[in-house]
């Protein structure tokens, strides 16, 4: 009677080795973990959480409120003379072209630097999908 069970045991682990061998020998899936890529430009809460800075070309009004010390009327503003401020970015240090938006001066200037990227380009379709996400004006293309 033990022989029997031993048996049927012996099967049974036979039968399910059988059943795995070809997963054992196949290769394993290549996984990209998502917390090992950087968050996208349409993702600004993750990219503040993680550390990494705000494109001022990307960025929208909810987005800009994320920061401390910003409000609406001074995200409006800064939305309104970006491109000028980008501009200017190349030229001059990054703390004279953001004092040009009316409302930031030296020291919130170096506090908003922490957190924007005024160099940064964004794909067309990143920009799109700010404008879709409440940017006002006509979509850039």
């Amino acid at each position: 009677m033990s022989w029997r069970y031993t048996g049927l045991s012996v099967l049974i682990l036979l039968a399910f080795l059988a059943m795995r061998l070809p997963s054992l020998f196949s290769p394993l899936p290549k996984i990209q973990p998502a917390w090992l890529l950087p968050p996208s430009h349409d993702d600004p809460e993750g990219r503040l959480a993680m550390g990494y800075r705000l494109p001022i070309e990307c960025a929208n009004v909810w987005s800009l409120e994320l920061i401390k010390g910003f409000s609406d009327t001074l995200a409006m503003e800064l939305l309104d003379k970006r491109f000028e401020i980008m501009r200017a970015a190349l030229d001059e240090p990054h703390l004279d072209a953001l004092r040009r938006a009316r409302g930031i001066g030296d020291k919130t200037a170096e506090l908003f630097l922490r957190y924007l990227d005024l160099t940064e380009r964004c794909t067309t379709t990143d920009r799109l999908l700010m404008w879709r996400k409440g940017e006002r004006g006509k979509p850039p293309l």
